[in-house]
């Protein structure tokens, strides 16, 4: 039957699709099958080009029909029965279909079959709908509903589908249900691409277009654009390399502008690759797109590129960095992307080594495409339609905001967990879609009234759909009040329920009795139970600090399964070495002004220190609920009292440089960011001894730690330190020395939430 390698038995795999084979195999070609060989015992059914050979040891070809018109058509209402006269010869394990519809002719002939069935896996390069709207003939488009049927039916009753990109199974996600069972790019050969260094850019600015010259390619467009461009940059050229249904839109603009542009039909890859060097970018604004392999040449040569907004294309082609993206259909916007790129040498170099840097993160050799393939086919047999991966699968619950900037702690994640992550958009942002996967966020708009009670009231069906969807292993809810809400939407689940780990960010009882309105109060004896009630049916804990170890361990009677803050990105913190201290004594406040952080008592205790040390200045960054009170002392001492409503992380180091020390005069607090940032400027705090505040300040080492609510005592540490700057300096070069040992990175904090993750699902915590 099949053959072994190094002892372990190889998959039999039928690979099925309409990609058109040459017998023998080009050497590029034969590199991926012979690393195949090596993993499963295959065999290929696709399409032969003309002149080929039709039958070898691995494959069987079939010959295009006559007439030609009618290839496509007779290949798909043939291709099932020649399916099963494979299954019947060859006895497959599992069936790769490299499109929803081969997927649909590899269903239809296992089920005419008797015996062992194989499994069907089902590929998707790119959005399968595309294929009866943009491509070819527009006739096709009366095919479409039909097609969509089909490839939905394949989707769904397919035992696994791969993606190509997370783009490709985001589409797929939409119409399954579930995630994929893997992703993972077309090999690609690119030794051709990348045998030698990227050449410099040529002196003539010059535009190249690599592909099919059809509508989802939008060549229509690139040549409406090009004229435009050539009436304000007539030095520039545009190369199109490609032959399809909309070759006149070409000859018409080769007619036009002969000078500006060359049209080159067909290119072996050594010509592509000598044409990319010849060009300062690559020039990509299709309709669609699964993951273009022209952007993966074209970055392996040190090129960038003007590419879509659509598809797969933002994957790689990141706007800004290494190339410009566009709207498919903004004809003004593209001109003004290529007039903006050809007339910037330096920008388009630096889009080029951009791009040749992240080649090297796409890069697969044919053992790994082997290695994956045999991954993905053992994973279909083991179990139809669940992910493979030794990466657990893992639900955030979280009521923080997320922003449109890449977060380094979701970065690292991603290659220890495959999580999907359940939060706020950021205010004043309307967040997008995005298909349920691994890695995908899933944000709540934020209301302009009521904003809290819809979230809260509407997560636990948000939960319960996510964990339907997204199939979990484990849920981490980011409170214990948010772990309550989780369990009500898991209240019904009996099969495949989810373990649940709840963590404690601070003291959950702040929120109902100092944060936010006074009324909250009303709703503390509740909002006790609800979080009690978490924590003691939660699978596992995980606390940020001791302090807030120790709070969770008494209400639910065992301790923590790990004990670790949040990843902070100090980044911006330490890039450069802490400034002196400043001229001017001054004290900064950062923080929300509410009254679990006590501006109050900070309000109280300045009258006091502004009169022991005449030149001392208060600046107060920071808004909420008790801002009256800041403002108030401001306009006291208008000109000593400053108040900042918010800043950046850039300005709070700003701010941090310019101040003698920090305080915080909270009357509850977990784990104190602002701290760390603080001993990361050098800067000393002077803090009440509440909460996990005396875990990270060291009274006399590295601040000063006061009682709460003594707004005396607190008046006096701010006086010692103002009016001293030999015991500021001092305090301070202690803080950084300590900031040393918390900083921590993405990867390090990716590596203790996977621990967390591994020890709940290896047993029950209590």
């Amino acid at each position: 039957m099949s053959g072994e390698n190094g002892g372990a038995r190889r998959p039999r795999l039928l690979m099925v699709g309409r990609t058109r084979y040459r017998l023998p195999l080009p050497p590029w070609l034969a590199k991926k099958f012979d690393a195949l060989e090596r993993h499963v015992d295959y065999r290929v059914l696709a399409s032969a080009e003309d002149g080929s050979a039709l039958e070898t040891r691995r494959f069987r070809l079939l010959p295009s029909a006559r007439p030609r018109a009618l290839d496509g058509v007779l290949f798909y209402l043939r291709l099932p029965f020649h399916v099963r006269r494979q299954i019947r010869e060859f006895a497959p394990e599992a069936i790769m279909a490299e499109s929803p519809y081969t997927g649909a002719a590899a269903l239809l002939a296992r089920a005419t079959i008797r015996g062992p069935k194989p499994r069907i896996v089902v590929e998707v390069h790119g959005d399968w709908r595309t294929a009866t709207r943009l491509y070819g003939s527009p006739r096709r488009r009366a095919l479409a509903p039909l097609a969509d049927a089909v490839s939905r039916l394949v989707l769904r009753r397919g035992d696994a589908v791969r993606a190509v990109s997370p783009y490709t199974g985001g589409l797929v996600e939409d119409v399954r249900g579930i995630p994929v069972t893997a992703t993972f790019p077309a090999y690609t050969d690119l030794a051709v691409f990348a045998d030698r260094p990227p050449e410099r850019l040529p002196d003539r600015p010059v535009a190249l277009f690599v592909g099919m010259l059809e509508y989802y390619k939008n060549i229509d467009g690139i040549c409406a654009a090009w004229r435009r461009v050539t009436a304000q940059l007539p030095e520039a050229k545009l190369v199109v390399v490609g032959k399809g249904s909309r070759r006149a839109l070409v000859e018409e603009l080769v007619g036009e502008l002969p000078e500006q542009v060359e049209w080159i039909e067909s290119l072996p890859p050594e010509g592509v690759a000598e044409q990319l060097d010849r060009a300062s970018f690559l020039l990509l604004p299709s309709r669609s797109e699964g993951l273009p392999r022209i952007l993966l040449e074209a970055f392996a040569r040190g090129r960038g590129a003007i590419g879509a907004r659509a598809g797969g294309i933002p994957e790689l082609v990141h706007d800004g960095v290494t190339g410009v993206l566009v709207d498919p259909e903004d004809v003004d916007a593209l001109a003004a992307a290529l007039l903006r790129v050809l007339a910037d040498r330096t920008l388009a170099e630096r889009f080029g080594r951009a791009a040749h840097e992240v080649y090297e993160s796409f890069h697969t050799t044919p053992l790994e495409y082997a290695a994956r393939v045999r991954g993905l086919v053992e994973a279909s047999l083991r179990e139809a339609g669940v992910a493979p991966g030794e990466r657990p699968r893992v639900l955030i619950v979280g009521d923080r905001e997320y922003g449109g900037g890449a977060d380094p702690a979701l970065r690292a994640l991603r290659e220890e967990l495959d999580f999907c992550a359940l939060g706020r958009a950021e205010r004043g942002t309307v967040p997008r879609p995005a298909a349920v996967g691994p890695g995908s966020l899933q944000l709540v708009r934020r209301l302009p009234v009521l904003d809290s009670p819809f979230f809260y009231g509407t997560l636990p069906f948000r939960v319960a759909a996510l964990v339907r969807r997204f199939r979990p292993a484990v849920v981490i809810a980011e409170s214990p009040y948010l772990g309550f809400l989780v369990l009500l939407a898991l209240v019904f689940r009996r099969r495949n329920r989810p373990s649940l780990v709840v963590e404690t960010h601070g003291d959950w009882r702040v929120a109902s009795r100092i944060g936010g309105s006074r009324w909250r109060v009303l709703v503390a004896p509740l909002a006790d139970w609800a979080a009690r009630y978490a924590l003691r049916r939660a699978d596992a804990l995980r606390a940020l600090s001791p302090f807030t170890a120790k709070l969770s361990e008494r209400e639910a009677g065992v301790p923590p399964v790990e004990a670790f803050p949040a990843y902070i990105d100090l980044s911006t913190f330490t890039e450069r070495p802490p400034a002196p201290l400043p001229e001017i004594p001054t004290a900064l406040f950062v923080g929300a002004l509410e009254r679990s952080k006590d501006v109050g008592a900070l309000v109280e205790a300045w009258p006091r220190v502004a009169a022991a040390v005449p030149d001392a200045r208060l600046v107060v960054v920071g808004r909420g609920a008790l801002v009256d009170l800041v403002e108030r002392l401001r306009d006291d001492f208008p000109d000593r009292v400053e108040h900042v409503e918010q800043l950046p992380p850039s300005g709070v180091v700003e701010r941090l440089d310019d101040a003698t020390f920090l305080v915080l005069p909270s009357r509850s607090e977990g784990f104190g960011r602002v701290i760390v940032e603080s001993f990361a400027r050098a800067r000393a705090v002077v803090a009440t001894r509440v909460g996990g505040i005396p875990d990270l300040v060291a009274n006399g080492r590295t601040g000063l730690l006061v009682e709460s609510g003594d707004s005396a005592a607190f008046a006096d540490a701010m006086i010692a330190l103002l009016s001293d700057r030999e015991l500021a300096e001092r305090l301070g070069r202690a803080a950084h020395e300590a900031s040393t040992e918390l900083q921590w990175s993405p990867d390090d904090y990716a590596a203790r939430v996977r621990s967390l993750v591994d020890r709940t699902l290896a047993g029950p915590a209590r």
